[in-house]
């Protein structure tokens, strides 16, 4: 008789303890949530349910080892459970364990091979992992089923442009533009792929169209400033760079381009001074090095420039133009 009292009291007791940790889940109130959780496995040790809440709980929490462990465990009660190989896959890709995320969206998508997420997810590790060629073609499984899907057209048009195709990453773009007109970054990735191809005034326009639906998008100011530069329109460009660098007045290739742009305009102090700015921000900008260094040789100090080529050949042994400039100080066939 006291057994099952006790059996029935414990059946009571995770039926009302389950409501009660799904109404705190719901809640977004975690921690109190996975209280509950572990309070029904002590109850049910197996209980395949709980096991996959509590590792979902834990992920929102961000204890992402926890959660692939939980998930582990319910994925030992049924090797079939769908989402707990996908959730896992998406734990291990939040701790950048892209191997294991991929071979955990694998198992999912033998279980369900037209599982939309599964692919785009999988896609996004193996574009982690520079497999962009098997990036793509996660990328083109999901399009399958989904083909009007803006982040995953944005995504392939990324990893196209990593494998320099310009022509189909810019179709890519222009899909997922023609779905949603309103993505500054699908705009300013755009921008970027036709100024690989030269098209400096239509990367303009890109620009400008990204950065009418966010002005403060730092890296949009920045390749706006770049592409006016290779239109010659340096003042311009030099007004892109103050914008970028009064929204990320860290961002060291920003300072760099800015004294480029002060140097073709014959400032060369300012070109220095921006130089400088870049190097106390990272000192292993080798541009910025080069650059320092090519702008000393221009007013005459060939001494001072030719140890900002040493510390760019420092940083990088091959860098060819502190190569070249170093020969040619060395040679005397300065122009």
């Amino acid at each position: 008789m006291e057994v099952f009292v006790i059996s029935l009291f414990n059946r009571y007791n995770k039926k009302s303890l389950i409501k009660k940790a799904n109404k705190l889940f719901n809640q977004n109130k975690y921690l109190e949530a996975l209280e509950c959780y572990n309070e029904i496995l002590e109850i049910d040790p197996d209980y395949i349910d709980i096991w996959y809440n509590k590792a979902v709980v834990l992920g929102e929490l961000e204890r992402f080892q926890d959660a692939i462990e939980a998930y582990d465990k319910t994925l030992e009660l049924d090797s079939n459970f769908l989402n707990a190989w996908y959730n896992k896959g998406n734990a291990l890709t939040k701790i950048e364990n892209y191997q294991d995320a991929i071979k955990s969206y694998d198992n999912a998508l033998k279980i369900d091979s037209n599982h939309f997420s599964v692919w785009y997810n999988k896609g996004f590790a193996l574009a982690e992992l520079n497999k962009n060629e098997e990036a793509l073609e996660s990328y083109d499984q999901a399009l399958k089923i989904d083909p009007n899907h803006v982040d995953t057209l944005y995504n392939k048009g990324i990893t196209l442009a990593k494998l320099n195709r310009e022509l189909e990453a810019l179709d890519s773009y222009d899909k997922a533009l023609k779905i949603n007109p309103n993505n500054p970054r699908t705009w300013n990735n755009k921008g970027f792929t036709l100024a690989k191809l030269d098209k400096y005034s239509e990367a303009l326009d890109c620009y400008n169209n990204a950065l009418k639906i966010n002005q403060h998008d730092a890296v949009t100011l920045y390749n706006k400033g770049n592409t006016l530069r290779k239109l010659n329109k340096y003042q311009e460009a030099l007004e892109s760079y103050d914008q970028t660098l009064k929204i990320d007045p860290k961002f060291s290739y920003a300072w760099n381009n800015r004294g480029i742009t002060l140097g073709k305009l014959g400032k060369h102090q300012e070109a220095l001074n921006s130089f400088d700015t870049a190097l106390k921000i990272d000192q292993k900008n080798v541009e910025a090095w080069y650059n320092k260094g090519s702008t000393l040789e221009d007013i005459g100090k060939d001494q001072e420039a030719l140890k900002c080529f040493d510390k760019a050949l420092k940083i990088d042994s091959e860098y060819e133009p502190a190569l070249k400039a170093k020969k040619e100080i060395s040679e005397g066939k300065i122009n």
